[in-house]
């Protein structure tokens, strides 16, 4: 009885393994640091880890998943609440939509897929933040964002993959 248990405890623990990852990475990206970087140091890390998961392992990482992630990222972020979801939501349709293009590319082709959907999913969060506040928001620091966080996302993924490969059962 007690090997049952603990043999579901760690199929448990595996199956959320991608949604824990993901939160923790969100938690962390809006600890203070002691260096007063501006927001625009601040990769999307959450929407690296939707866009990772989502593409190695969609039958662990559901859509209410992605909205959670994307309301707590809303609630420790300043932006208005929603731009969030609405951006991990698109990222989310659109990696599903665009599974067979991504099918056993090699990695630069992922990373070049994963700047596209990024950038249209970033833009889609300026147009909520713009109509939010009735007027477009300055692009400068979007654009720095944009930046920083494609130059992010192999740190991130090999991360993911790390925890993709030695933490869980692959069996998907």
């Amino acid at each position: 009885m007690r090997d049952d248990l603990k043999e579901n405890m760690k199929w448990s623990l595996q199956k959320l393994m991608p949604f824990i990852l993901s939160l923790i990475f969100i938690l962390f990206n809006y600890i203070p640091s002691i260096f007063s970087f501006p927001n625009i140091f601040r990769p999307a890390v959450g929407l690296i880890c939707v866009f990772y998961w989502v593409l190695h392992r969609s039958d662990l990482f559901n859509i209410f998943m992605v909205f959670f992630l994307g309301f707590i990222s809303d609630i420790m972020s300043s932006a208005p609440m929603g731009a969030d979801i609405i951006a991990f939501l698109t990222v989310y349709v659109l990696v599903n939509n665009m599974f067979s293009f991504f099918n056993n590319k090699p990695f630069i082709a992922i990373w070049c897929g994963f700047s596209f959907i990024f950038i249209s999913a970033e833009f889609i969060k300026w147009l909520v933040v713009s109509v939010y506040y009735s007027q477009f928001v300055p692009m400068n620091s979007l654009f720095f964002t944009i930046l920083f966080t494609i130059a992010c996302y192999p740190i991130i993924g090999f991360i993911n993959d790390g925890a993709r490969k030695y933490l869980m059962n692959d069996e998907g």
